[in-house]
């Protein structure tokens, strides 16, 4: 008897282990692909939302809620700079991506472009004065020797905030393919810094998280600068395809194809896996991590995670939730 109790055990233990743990990383709601990138986060609510002629629609990601509207946003003077052969032209705001909405911020962010090409550059409302206080041009670029798709001289896009609402970061290209990240003083409407090579930058406590690119190892590290002195510092090398890079109570999230890793800021310098997601995959063709979102939910921290899901000829988008 204690012999089947102790194989009963083993068989309910392993089993638990090779199929992730419920209580940690959960499905909580369908997710819509046909706004896969218009769809952003109210991260202090735990909402999704998308904006679409003039409106901000919302749905709950807890549950099967519909979308519904959450408020008009046109603000004034809402069009983008273009300058072509040395003039500047205003061009009608008509899509909105990556937005960086919080409800007790007073300044949003977002991406916007020229129709459905990668030139795009990020704007910055001010949402109590309902207007634009800061988006940088994009210049027409003549040289021929620019990346496919491309005819700016930078583009730009997934703005983010500082705490004090100072600065603005975001990711970007040059023209030539290079990735980038830029860092813009809102107030003075000027460009800092730019960084190559670099992408996914995120702004904590007065420093700057990011992956770096290492051209000559050829390894890609999180590293981090500090706004006071611009000096920098490497942790260790992610070997995955990268997804996202979020930080949460002072430690980093890196969301990758396979994994999430977590770095404690206050005592540690190396990643722990914190979940792989191919203990959650079996019986699955297809289960590709598509994005994600951080947000706070009933006081609790989450990453929300995007999953296409496919199996017996038929695929599913869905959110997980991963509980901080």
């Amino acid at each position: 008897m204690k012999y089947c109790s102790f194989i009963l055990f083993t068989f309910l233990f392993f089993s638990f282990l090779y199929s992730g743990n419920p209580e940690k990383f959960f499905e909580v709601s369908d997710f819509d692909p046909s706004v896969f990138y218009e769809t952003s986060i109210i991260s202090d609510e735990a909402k999704l939302i998308y904006w679409k002629d003039g409106k901000i629609f919302y749905k709950d990601i807890f549950g099967k809620s519909k979308w519904k509207k959450l408020q008009d946003f046109n603000p004034d003077d809402f069009f983008i700079k273009v300058e072509r052969q040395g003039k500047v032209n205003l061009i009608p705001i008509s899509s909105i991506y990556n937005f960086y909405f919080l409800k007790n911020k007073s300044l949003c962010a977002f991406t916007t472009g020229l129709g459905t090409t990668p030139n795009t550059t990020v704007v910055v409302v001010d949402k109590k004065q309902n207007k634009i206080i800061f988006t940088p041009v994009l210049k027409e670029q003549t040289d021929k020797k620019t990346s496919p798709g491309i005819f700016m001289d930078r583009v730009w896009f997934n703005p983010s905030v500082s705490e004090d609402e100072k600065y603005l970061v975001c990711d970007g290209y040059k023209n030539n393919g290079v990735r980038i990240f830029s860092i813009f003083d809102i107030s003075k409407k000027e460009l800092i810094k730019e960084f190559e090579n670099c992408a996914y930058p995120c702004i904590y406590k007065n420093k700057i998280y990011f992956l770096k690119d290492d051209t000559k190892l050829k390894s890609v590290f999180l590293t981090v600068m500090d706004l006071n002195n611009m000096q920098e510092k490497r942790f260790e090398k992610i070997t995955d395809r990268i997804i996202g890079l979020k930080i949460i109570n002072d430690t980093v999230y890196i969301i990758t194809d396979k994994n999430i890793l977590s770095l404690d800021l206050n005592n540690s310098t190396k990643f722990n896996i914190v979940l792989k997601f191919n203990d959650y995959n079996k019986g699955y063709q297809i289960f590709s991590v598509e994005n994600t979102f951080c947000g706070v939910y009933k006081g609790n921290y989450y990453l929300f995670i995007v999953i296409k899901k496919y199996k017996n000829d038929k695929y599913e988008w869905k959110i997980y939730a991963y509980k901080i």
